[in-house]
């Protein structure tokens, strides 16, 4: 459910685009994490510890990056 909303919510920003000369855009980072994170980083490290780690080669199709941010619009 929360991924339509997400999905709807970008179609509605990225069609309201140039309209009376407003640009938008949509912004979709996947792992976002800041200072004080208690979820992301611990939960890495603990996959880590528990060997459950895999190198992922870059392909167009497996992109993934993370994102450290204090206000994510600013540093994109």
């Amino acid at each position: 459910m929360l991924i339509d909303l997400k999905a709807q919510a970008e179609a509605l920003i990225l069609n309201a685009n140039d309209i009376d000369g407003v640009l938008t855009c949509s912004l979709r980072p996947s792992n976002v994490f800041g200072p004080g994170d208690s979820e992301l980083v611990p939960f890495f490290l603990k996959l880590a510890r528990y060997g459950f780690t895999k190198v992922l080669y870059f392909t167009p199709a497996l992109f993934f990056q993370n994102l450290f941010v204090l206000n994510s619009p600013i540093n994109v």
